[in-house]
């Protein structure tokens, strides 16, 4: 490494609170399309943008078609790099967050203003914030300790910025949104609301009008074939249920590995510290999609299958991305559903190859005392 490197943290923050904050199921699923645009292609359109460099239009273009093609795209030798020339390098983007390298603290801070401005216009309510720190010096260590770092700066961050709704103030008095209590901007259209629209504020048109991105999305990860398969878009009540099941589940001791990825990744450079996060991370996606299909199979064998009968899976993906995951589903389906994801992760853990891409996990776990990854699962039935 000739020169000095930045890296560059973009995180959204509150996520929860922005993805449940009504119960309508279309924001719900829109809220979560918008947390993803956020750390996936809208980074992926500002580092185009901000450097001009095409081929981050075509790292945007394959994580719109799925994790697999994603994971072949980043790896790629026509992914930017900055070892070879070029201003920005995409670490890890993933839903709600994206780590990046950039050989000019400028560059790097005008990525950090372009992407967090455009949340801000076309995602009313989202918070992303953005920090840049220096790496001090080549070692695999040096990165280690830069990403603290910068992680540290975004919780500074948090306490210097005004909360959300200060963005909407309700006076003087102004018709609230009928479903968020914030202000009104217009009567949305039917195509985008329903067919008896009512008052409606910048967030919820923004949330609707995300739904069906959502679907396309999702339809992909779950299979391709089949993109019809889940519901990604109806109403809790049409689910045909009277048991809602709310599913969360997390990786278990992810934060350990990361804390210690430097020893365990057996790089000893920074560049290589940072190629090794970036397939571990993709791999950690594959894995969480892989399972998910799994445990949709086992509560709905037509769901990942081409063609099939046409009837839906009772299942909403809310969030689908690396160990994390979301869903509403059919109450009566959920335990079933939730250890069969949880028993599939493990063994996706372990595989060297995961939905046609090679894994790293196994590679960082044998420096460790586990043989795989683990997740924990909560469960609301209501």
């Amino acid at each position: 490494m000739s020169k000095k490197l930045f890296l560059g943290l973009l995180e959204t923050a509150g996520n929860q609170a922005y993805i449940f904050a009504t119960n309508r199921l279309r924001e719900n699923v829109g809220a979560s399309q918008r947390v993803w645009e956020a750390g996936v292609t809208l980074t992926y359109q500002s580092a185009e943008e901000v450097t001009g460099c095409s081929a981050f239009k075509k790292l945007h273009e394959s994580a719109m078609k799925g994790p697999d093609t994603h994971a072949q795209a980043m790896n790629s030798a026509c992914a930017p790099r900055v070892s070879k020339g070029a201003d920005i390098e995409i670490v890890v983007a993933t839903s709600g967050k994206t780590l990046f390298l950039a050989g000019d603290e400028s560059k790097a801070e005008e990525l950090v203003a372009h992407a967090t401005r455009k949340v801000a216009e076309r995602s009313p309510g989202l918070i992303l914030r953005g920090a840049v720190v220096s790496i001090e010096g080549e070692s695999a260590k040096c990165a280690s300790n830069a990403v603290g770092a910068v992680h540290r700066q975004i919780d500074a961050i948090r306490d210097e910025l005004p909360v959300p709704e200060a963005r909407f103030p309700t006076l003087p008095f102004l018709e609230p949104c009928a479903s968020s209590g914030l202000p009104a901007k217009m009567l949305p259209n039917p195509e985008i609301y329903g067919p008896h629209p009512q008052p409606a504020s910048d967030v919820t048109l923004a949330k609707c009008s995300a739904r069906r991105r959502a679907q396309e999305r999702i339809s992909r990860l779950v299979n391709p074939n089949n993109m019809d398969s889940v519901r990604t878009t109806e109403n809790l009540e049409k689910m045909g249920t009277d048991w809602i099941g709310i599913v969360h589940a997390d990786g278990n001791g992810l934060g350990q590995l990361f804390l210690k990825f430097d020893e365990l990744c057996g790089e000893r450079t920074c560049m290589g510290y940072f190629d090794a996060l970036r397939k571990f991370s993709l791999s950690l996606d594959l894995c969480g999609v892989a399972a998910f299909r799994t445990a949709l199979e086992t509560i709905h064998p037509d769901a990942c299958r081409t063609g099939g009968t046409g009837s839906k899976a009772p299942l909403v993906p809310l969030v689908l991305g690396g160990d994390d995951l979301t869903v509403l589903c059919d109450g009566r389906v959920a335990l079933s559903f939730t250890a069969a994801y949880l028993q599939e992760f493990q063994k996706q853990s372990q595989k060297g190859e995961v939905l046609g891409q090679k894994s790293l996990i196994p590679n960082v776990l044998r420096n460790t005392e586990w043989s795989k990854l683990g997740a924990a699962a909560g469960i609301a039935i209501t």
